[in-house]
């Protein structure tokens, strides 16, 4: 199938390296994003598997409903339609909002492997495709390509998801999920009083776009008790070395 394919037994792939500009330091590795060059082939079957496992999660609602990225059916102004709405809605009846907007960096590349087979399984995603996505990510290896660095030096990739892929937006957005189901479970109160609780539609506290998040609080302890939350229990193995930058 050639030397581009990154999965189902081969698992290598050339890797290219774009600066991310904004005056960052040329120097710095965090300065540039690491894009994998997949081939033809390769990006075909992630479509297969992605168009299967958007079916499932869209059905089962495994992405919850907080969760406005990388889906078919939601968009960016969605997330920013809800998060605005709800301001709007709290000032009416009088509730000051407290708002906190968080940045995860290097999200695909810190994703916990293992971890994310294990999700997948809790979430009834088994069988061939649990097989194919654990393949998929097995053995890894990349050759970076730079006018500085030997054509035939290549380097073992041992954690994360790969950018470029079609499938990482999904998967990334089940591992988030777990954090988000934490968050509901701890703050279950903050919600429009308005809306029926079908679907915890009604729950307002956070809002996800692929790798931002708004949280919307009534108190500036509850909002600080949400932060702490995104970075300690269960979802720190998912986030908490991604969550970089925050902006209230």
């Amino acid at each position: 199938m050639g030397g581009g394919n990154l999965s189902w037994g081969l698992g290598f792939c050339p890797y290219a390296t774009i600066y991310k500009g904004g005056g960052k330091d040329r120097h710095s590795l965090v300065s540039y994003r690491g894009i994998y060059l997949l081939n033809t082939l390769t990006k075909l079957l992630e479509g297969l598997m992605e168009a299967r496992l958007s079916k499932f999660t869209e059905l089962n609602d495994t992405l919850t409903p907080s969760h406005q990225g990388s889906r078919i059916t939601r968009q960016t102004h969605d997330a920013i339609y809800a998060f605005t709405a709800t301001i709007q809605e709290q000032s009416q009846y009088g509730f000051p909002s407290y708002c906190c907007f968080i940045d995860f960096a290097n999200v695909y590349p810190s994703v916990h492997r293992e971890r994310l087979g294990l999700t997948l399984k809790n979430y009834r995603i088994t069988g061939k495709i649990w097989h194919l996505l654990k393949e998929n990510s097995q053995s890894v290896r990349v050759q970076v390509l730079h006018a500085l660095i030997d054509q035939n030096d290549q380097v073992d990739i041992l954690r994360g998801l790969p950018e470029g892929s079609r499938l990482s937006p999904t998967l990334f957005g089940i591992c988030v999920a777990e954090l988000i189901l934490e968050l509901r479970a701890k703050f279950p109160l903050l919600q429009f009083p308005q809306i029926t609780s079908i679907d915890d539609l009604n729950w307002i506290g956070a809002f996800l776009y692929i790798d931002d998040m708004g949280l919307i609080t009534r108190s500036p302890a509850q909002l600080q008790s949400m932060i702490d939350a995104c970075r300690t229990g269960q979802s720190e193995a998912i986030c908490a070395s991604t969550m970089k930058k925050q902006r209230s």
